[in-house]
């Protein structure tokens, strides 16, 4: 398909991902006189150069990147843009983009052929992944190409289970506005609320405990004999993803890196499209979602 990169000329190509130098990456390839086969550059953590770029939030990056090997060959594009991290978590490009919220990447992606079915190594998907982020932008183009609102991971937690995990108030506004169970229970019976009670501690605040009672949550449901009420002194989290070694908690830590990409700041492209991509979700859902102060 191509030579493969060099060891020199990898670490270069990296190093313009890494730092988000789009023109850079742009010029480097541009110079190559043989194609470079970029799709078999994997970082000493098991990222391609797509996932890194995904993953750092920088939409001219993966521009590049996606062009650059789509001139090539479109199917070579299409494997490249569904493989998984080679790592214990196993993320796609567009899980990435779903958790920074990048509607523009998402629908690159999946207009080279980025296939929702695929989950990462734990079935999370990207609905799962716009939930922890608090995304709606990526969550609205995801539902409307047909994920399923209450598909589970294997533990069985739905992106309401996540959502309430991880504070992600805009999000449990619109799964709920459009029809994700409320009552859906994972693998040890917790619900949505159970998981807020415990989180509400950790957030300082009880809006998403009263939010979801608002909703209709049932206060009776009972998990181990404990109801929602009572979960405050127990440790019930969404049973999913672990990541590190030992013995697997019973409760989710967010997708690997998640926690760093909430700190690597969006770039002003990004920011804008993602914007108006909100504007747009609040227009389409405007008549379901009630507004709830707290």
């Amino acid at each position: 398909m191509g030579e493969m990169l060099k060891p020199a000329d990898e670490k270069i190509v990296f190093s313009y991902v890494s730092t988000k130098d789009w023109r850079a990456l742009s010029e480097f390839l541009e110079l190559c006189v043989c194609f470079m086969d970029l799709t078999q550059a994997f970082d000493s953590s098991g990222y391609s150069l797509l996932h890194i770029a995904a993953f750092k939030n920088s939409t001219r990056c993966c521009e590049v990147l996606v062009n650059y090997v789509g001139r090539r060959s479109s199917s070579l594009l299409t494997s490249w843009i569904n493989l998984r991290t080679k790592n214990q978590e196993g993320f796609t490009a567009i899980q990435y983009a779903a958790f920074n919220g990048n509607a523009k990447v998402c629908r690159l992606l999946l207009g080279k052929g980025a296939d929702l079915s695929v989950e990462n190594n734990h079935r999370i998907n990207p609905v799962h992944l716009a939930a922890q982020g608090d995304q709606p932008a990526t969550l609205h183009l995801f539902l409307g190409a047909g994920v399923d609102v209450n598909a589970v991971d294997n533990k069985e937690s739905s992106g309401l289970h996540w959502a309430a995990y991880s504070g992600s108030e805009l999000v449990l506004h619109y799964l709920l506005a459009l029809g994700a169970n409320l009552e859906a229970r994972d693998r040890e019976g917790l619900t949505p609320l159970h998981i807020a009670v415990k989180m509400s501690e950790e957030a300082g605040h009880t809006r998403i405990v009263r939010f979801l009672l608002v909703k209709g949550a049932s206060r009776q449901a009972k998990v181990r004999f404990l109801t929602p009420g009572q979960a405050g002194s127990s440790p019930p989290r969404p049973a999913s993803a672990h990541r590190g070694g030992g013995p697997a908690p019973r409760g989710p830590s967010r997708p690997q890196g998640a926690r760093l990409a909430r700190r690597v700041p969006h770039d002003a492209h990004a920011a804008q499209e993602a914007q108006q991509e909100l504007q747009r979700c609040y227009h389409i859902l405007s008549s379901s979602l009630v507004q709830f102060h707290f």
